[in-house]
């Protein structure tokens, strides 16, 4: 459930401080080269630092922090990966339009609250990805920004703002989230532009021999 609390309650437990390795580990979705990590528990604060992650198919950097000691949780993410070859992991090896793909992905995001949907609704910060393949390059740009809720004890409207840019499109929105009255209200716009319907419809497709199967996901042919 999404307005659940989120149980944390572990992390006043204990105090820890503890380096992951491992080396040379095949796993269903990709053969793992190596993994290099330190997990940190300290005052119900969470930090998973130095992460560092090298597959067959291309290497992760991430960082995490989960800071629990406030009333609202803090979570903090940064990923960044190398180029990515699709066709080498698993399930997406199976679809033969990305046998010479790869991707590149760079997130920073932050958010707070004790729930899910709590942490959905406050998100911000930036998402980077990078796809290319022998016929095109195609680049994706998420920028979150939100108004802070609470300000002299009243609940404050939410604005977020999302711009997608990729080579056959774009896509620009301006929302505004408003919780204040009985049901939820979101007012804004959404516009597009430049876009080739034809060519975003039937792709990441699971293809099996003799049949396909086509997801409700859009993407690039």
């Amino acid at each position: 459930q999404l307005n659940q609390p989120i149980p944390l309650a572990w992390l006043n437990t204990f105090d820890a401080d503890v380096v992951l390795s491992a080396n040379n580990i095949n796993l269903p979705q990709a053969h793992i080269k190596s993994l290099h990590s330190r997990f940190i528990v300290d005052d119900r604060n969470l930090k998973v630092d130095e992460m560092k992650l090298s597959t067959n198919a291309g290497s992760v950097t991430a960082g995490l922090i989960l800071n629990a000691r406030g009333k609202h949780p803090d979570v903090q993410l940064d990923l960044n990966t190398t180029t990515v070859a699709l066709a080498r992991l698993q399930p997406l090896a199976e679809n033969k339009r990305l046998a010479h793909s790869d991707a590149k992905a760079s997130i920073s995001l932050t958010a707070q609250g004790d729930t899910v949907a709590a942490l959905i609704e406050s998100l911000q910060g930036n998402v980077l990805l990078d796809y290319n393949d022998q016929k095109r390059k195609e680049k994706l740009s998420l920028k979150l920004m939100r108004k802070p809720q609470v300000k002299g004890g009243q609940q404050q409207p939410v604005s977020l703002t999302l711009n997608a840019i990729a080579a056959k499109g774009k896509l620009d929105s301006q929302l505004t989230l408003r919780r204040d009255g009985p049901r939820p209200n979101i007012t804004g716009s959404v516009d597009i532009s430049d876009v080739d319907v034809a060519r975003l419809q039937a792709s990441l497709s699971a293809s099996e021999p003799g049949k396909e199967t086509t997801t409700n996901a859009q993407a690039p042919p």
